[in-house]
């Protein structure tokens, strides 16, 4: 008797653990994904035309990015939606910008798309900064620059206000990776002279993280929304900074030249954490993916650590 009250006892963790899974498994009626490079599925090149390899089914990467395999762990998709799908994330998207790939032009096809009405069943992913945080580190008047976040911020506010008034009730908004690791900065800097640009692109990043999460505090707080945050800050700097752990033998360099389209003599996807000048090769998405998923499934979302930006 007491064998069996132990056994159950000690399956009760497995069993919440797979319950939780199962839980985010079915949870959403769609997921609806607004961002830039690090989630265009097909956006870009539905405009353009399609991309030629090394890039992956018209993904700014090598393989699938990070919402292709977090979408199919939820049992959704992530389709582009210039070929009919929801996620509406291009490439050199900004939230900042007034562009046609910007994030306002992003919610404007959403609302018209679905007559202003934003399903409250369904997943609302914010997935953008990169970019606004790549033109502040480049301005050089710090009052532009300053600017450049502060309206980010407040647009990325004004969309998901605007999802909400429209029935929205989940969302998962995942903060910048660290500006200041990718190839482009450090080149940049070695060009110009000006070694304070790696600095500079980290300080920037970091700002905007904390605006981004002041903010969700901030919604979480004044709206009944289920509002969670993951830090990609703190994950990208792990992976890079324990590159090795992770099994990469390149955590500084592009695999492939976006300048030349010419691949490095020793490029290896598999072993370089970055694809090109500023993304992550496919490798890397699928660890930022597993992480994704692992946050949504958790109880309440509660970690601690989570939001430390070290």
């Amino acid at each position: 008797m007491q064998n069996t009250i132990l056994a159950k006892l000690l399956l009760l963790p497995l069993l919440l653990c797979l319950s939780l899974l199962a839980h985010a498994d079915n949870d959403y009626s769609n997921i609806y994904i607004f961002g830039d490079s690090l989630s265009d599925t097909g956006n870009l090149a539905a405009v353009y035309g399609d991309l030629p390899p090394p890039y992956y089914q018209n993904r700014i990467t090598n393989g699938p990015v990070a919402v292709d395999t977090l979408t199919a762990k939820l049992e959704q998709t992530a389709l582009a939606s210039l070929l009919g799908g929801n996620n509406y994330s291009v490439a050199g998207a900004k939230a900042s910008g007034v562009e046609q790939q910007d994030l306002q032009t992003q919610l404007y096809f959403f609302n018209e798309r679905n007559n202003y009405i934003a399903p409250a069943d369904a997943l609302y992913i914010i997935f953008l900064g990169g970019n606004d945080i790549r033109s502040a580190s480049y301005q050089p008047n710090p009052v532009i620059a300053e600017s450049i976040i502060e309206t980010a911020i407040a647009k990325i506010q004004y969309s998901i206000k605007n999802l909400y008034q429209n029935g929205a009730r989940s969302f998962y908004v995942i903060n910048a990776p660290n500006i200041g690791l990718i190839p482009e900065t450090r080149l940049n800097a070695e060009a110009l002279n000006n070694p304070a640009l790696i600095t500079q692109a980290e300080e920037f990043t970091k700002k905007y993280n904390l605006k981004l999460r002041q903010l969700v505090e901030s919604l979480e707080e004044k709206f009944d929304m289920d509002i969670e945050e993951f830090n990609l800050f703190k994950l990208f700097n792990k992976i890079v900074r324990k590159a090795k752990k992770y099994g990469f033998t390149n955590s500084t360099d592009a695999c492939f030249s976006s300048v030349t389209y010419l691949p490095r003599a020793d490029c290896d996807f598999e072993q370089f954490i970055f694809f090109d000048e500023i993304h992550p090769s496919a490798r890397v998405h699928k660890l930022f993916a597993e992480a994704f998923y692992k946050k949504l499934a958790e109880e309440d979302g509660d970690n601690d650590n989570e939001n430390d930006d070290d």
